[in-house]
């Protein structure tokens, strides 16, 4: 076990003639409190001026401490279970401390360099939390000892402990404060509570009732390559070794809270309430060898958590995120506002839920009696913004795109414009170019200036549950623009069905409250044609910001809305892309990253999904002649391996589609009568584009012309898509007007009007079975036959044979597997095709 170097804890301290004790009587140290623990027990905790092994002080203070009036069962340095080292006449409010790996209760929260430790020190002289019980808890998350890690162990530790000191107090409002895997550990006791009722049925804790501040705890989902290197720097930085065998090993045991992290965001995600949460992270790189650099050990992305954004600390790193000398300083300020903006959260719940249940209500003053329910439903220093099934992404994953941001809030705070004119902004673009991510920006910028709703509508149904999941996060404060009184609005709340519940959600947005609101909605165009978007808006929302697939609903006289292009991406914005998206631990040069960038065509999706590919896949992409990763997925992707492109496109990453699916979803916006000719249409292209290019306008044209020869001369069994491939592109523009509205094609003069991404054309190939691509392959190979043979035109050919040859080796296919005739098996040799 973890042992302090600066304090000691006498358990039961009393006097020795009877009378009450008081610090005064071991007032011998430079620290001293005096608190009670449960049934009144005296605990005293000493920290001592000295530096140096703890035994030796202690020793050497022993002999005062004998000379005093008092006595005590027994002293250690451990810290292990609760202990309170404060607790004033009046709590109102617990706050524990959880420790993290290889760390002590003491001393993790100890600055040796001012000998304070800001828990006992400083916190209870901050007005807010003068009627707070502060504890610390203390667990043997020692990492160089016997045994292995138990998590579960450890998170059940806590429960109990709480259950210990805190007996019947199950109302009292909690906040934990977690460092590190401490945070783990929190979250843990969290979700075991919350999922073993009968187990902790006599823990008194309400999940409405706490509170989490994680300071620099690491948050990866499930992905198991994440946590391992936040374990291996954690044990490089708490030791101070290099990683080498034997410390694999103890990460070995640690892997057990990568198998709890399913178990704790399944159990989160069920939870009705959930604990207010509050993270912070490490501004600075932390020390690990005396000669070697400073290392990261959570990074800003991966220390938030769900929705709830990570914010750095200000010059503290790892260690020193945790301890602070001064309450002056900018780092403890923003500790104690983190903390003070969870007791004020938990204060409005308590708030609500007293309101609710009380005819006459008294409440219990938390330090801030400026809300009243009845007028405020809405926290003083916080917004309503609603996120739909896909959580908040923290902190931004945008890469560039400042321009358009911008000009959206241009558009939107334009002053020259007038009260009544509705502003609304247009996000056209085809999928996995960022216009969620922009949309999410939208919503950072301005949730603490006005009311934001963003709301995802790729379809109806996503809508509905958006306006559900809202009706739960807003629920009665939504009637109380029609019902003064909060108790009121809260019954008749009650007493609706989830139907009347959806409709009263939509008047409150519609209601004067939010005619300042933004509204978001994401992906509109999935809600239908244009009558059906324009029920489903707000009709006195006057800030409405869209994205969408169609290009063309800017240009609907009933919407009036701006247009935001979203441009392509910088080559520089590309490769910080693909780094942020591999994170640290990749081997790569900036060559290679600009390879995968070319290889992506400077796609954001594609780009991240091969990111997530190469960071999950190392072992299968590494070997004698490809040493690492980097090497490994350009050898296989400028091969064009079938297999891992399809891997790749089929890779969705946390709750994004994938690439693919983001292609069938702008198939799925083409009007139905369509959709199966369109589908033809875009196969037919791709096979006869360049693998990781697009064809040109003239190469379109060639291909479909018209051909009165063909049906003729040719049956279905040959060329199958006869009709398509005979007819000239002329007939075509309905085609090309729909694909155009689900932004497949570029129409644009600079893109030579005809322009497909070459991801969508990869995705449309990856689409086609095995026998769909030998029939294409082959019907494609004879009509560069017939056009020489019957027209005596040899350009067909020359633009396409290259290319179709490609795709036949790609696709692992042999000439002879396509089921041709001698004559054009003949023709194609004298080309040179089948070489």
């Amino acid at each position: 076990m973890s042992r302090s170097k600066f304090a000691i804890r006498l358990c039961n301290v009393r006097r020795k003639d009877e009378k009450s004790v008081t610090v005064d009587d071991i007032r011998m140290a430079l620290r001293v409190t005096l608190a009670p623990q449960e049934t009144n027990n005296l605990v005293a905790t000493i920290s001592f001026p000295s530096r140096g092994k703890l035994n030796v002080t202690f020793s050497r203070e022993v002999k005062t401490l004998n000379s005093l009036p008092i006595e005590w069962e027994n002293s250690d340095s451990s810290f292990l279970g609760m202990t309170v080292i404060h607790e004033p006449k009046d709590t109102d409010l617990d706050i524990c401390a959880v420790h993290g790996l290889n760390g002590n209760a003491f001393d993790t929260w100890y600055s040796e360099e001012s000998r304070t430790m800001w828990l006992r020190d400083l916190l209870p002289k901050i007005e807010t939390f003068r009627t707070s019980r502060i504890m610390i808890f203390g667990y043997s998350a020692v990492l160089l000892g016997k045994g292995n890690v138990t998590d579960r162990d450890y998170a059940d530790s806590l429960l109990m402990q709480l259950k210990r000191i805190r007996g019947g107090l199950r109302s009292r409002p909690l906040i934990i404060v977690c460092h590190s895997m401490g945070g783990l550990v929190s979250r843990l006791a969290m979700s075991r509570f919350q999922s073993l009722p009968r187990t902790f049925a006599d823990v008194p804790i309400v999940l409405d009732q706490c509170g989490l501040l994680f300071l620099s705890t690491p948050y990866y989902g499930t992905e198991f390559s994440g946590l391992h290197r936040f374990w291996s720097r954690l044990v490089q930085v708490v030791v101070n070794v290099q990683i080498d065998l034997t410390i694999l090993d103890y990460l070995d045991n640690l892997e057990t809270f990568n198998l709890s992290m399913s178990e704790v965001m399944k159990t989160w995600n069920e939870m009705d309430i959930t604990p207010a949460v509050r993270c912070l992270c490490e501004a600075d790189k932390t020390a690990v060898f005396r000669s070697g650099p400073d290392i990261e050990v959570v990074s800003l992305p991966s220390a938030g958590f769900l929705n709830h954004a990570a914010e750095k600390v200000p010059r503290t790193n790892h260690h020193t995120i945790c301890k602070f000398s001064s309450s002056t300083e900018n780092s403890f300020r923003t500790v104690e506002e983190r903390l003070g903006d969870i007791k004020k959260e938990l204060l409005r719940r308590l708030r609500r839920e007293q309101f609710a249940n009380k005819d006459t209500v008294e409440v219990e003053q938390l330090g801030d009696a400026s809300l009243e329910p009845s007028k405020t439903p809405l926290p003083s220093h916080r917004r309503h913004f609603y996120l739909g099934h896909q959580e908040l992404r923290s902190p931004s994953q945008l890469v560039g795109r400042a321009d358009v941001i911008r000009e959206i809030d241009d558009a939107l705070l334009n002053p020259q414009e007038t009260v009544l004119r509705r502003r609304f902004v247009c996000l056209p673009g085809a999928g996995g170019i960022g216009k969620t991510e922009i949309a999410y920006e939208v919503a950072r910028r301005h949730k603490d200036h006005q009311n934001v709703f963003l709301l995802h509508a790729s379809d109806p149904k996503q809508l509905q549950d958006s306006y559900i999941g809202l009706s739960f996060k807003i629920g009665h404060d939504s009637l109380l623009h029609r019902y003064t009184k909060y108790q009121e609005a809260h019954k008749i709340w009650e007493s609706l069905d989830p139907a009347s519940r959806i409709e009263a959600i939509k008047q409150w947005l519609d209601c004067e409250e939010n005619a300042d609101a933004i509204f978001i909605f994401d992906d509109i165009d999935g809600l239908g044609d244009l009558s059906m978007i324009q029920k489903s808006l707000p009709s006195m929302s006057k800030c409405l910001v869209f994205s969408t697939r169609d290009p063309t609903l800017s240009e609907t006289p009933e919407l009036k809305a701006v247009p935001v292009l979203v441009p392509r991406l910088t080559e520089q914005e590309s490769q910080i892309l693909i780094r942020r998206g591999l994170g640290e631990g990749i081997a790569i040069t900036d060559q290679q990253v600009q390879r995968i960038a070319a290889i992506s065509c400077n796609h954001p999706a594609t780009m991240l999904a091969l990111a997530h590919y190469i960071r999950h896949k190392p072992k299968l992409l590494c070997s004698d002649s490809h040493p690492t990763v980097a090497h490994g997925v350009i050898s296989l992707l400028d091969d064009r391996d079938w297999e891992t492109r399809s891997e790749v496109l089929n890779l969705g990453i946390s709750n994004s589609l994938s690439l693919l699916q983001l292609y069938e979803r702008s198939l799925d916006r083409l009007p139905a009568k369509l959709r199966p000719e369109i589908t033809e249409f875009l196969a037919a292209i791709a096979f006869i584009s360049p693998p990781l290019g697009s064809s040109s306008r003239t190469s379109i044209v060639q291909l479909f012309r018209s051909r009165p020869w063909l049906a003729a001369q040719m049956n279905s069994v040959s060329i199958p898509d006869h009709q398509l491939l005979g007819s000239s592109l002329g007939k075509k523009e309905e085609i090309f007007r729909a694909v155009k509205r689900v932004s497949l094609l570029d129409d644009s003069p600079t893109n030579d009007g005809s322009y497909i991404h070459p991801i969508w054309l990869e995705c449309a190939r990856h689409r086609c079975k095995r026998h769909e691509r030998i029939t294409w392959l082959r019907q494609l190979l004879l009509i560069c036959f017939l056009d020489a043979d019957k027209d005596g035109l040899e350009v067909t050919s020359e633009l396409y044979l290259d290319n179709i040859r490609t795709h036949i080796r790609v696709s692992d296919f042999a000439f002879e597997d396509l089921g041709l005739g001698s004559s054009i098996q003949a023709w194609l040799h004298q080309k040179g095709a089948t070489a």
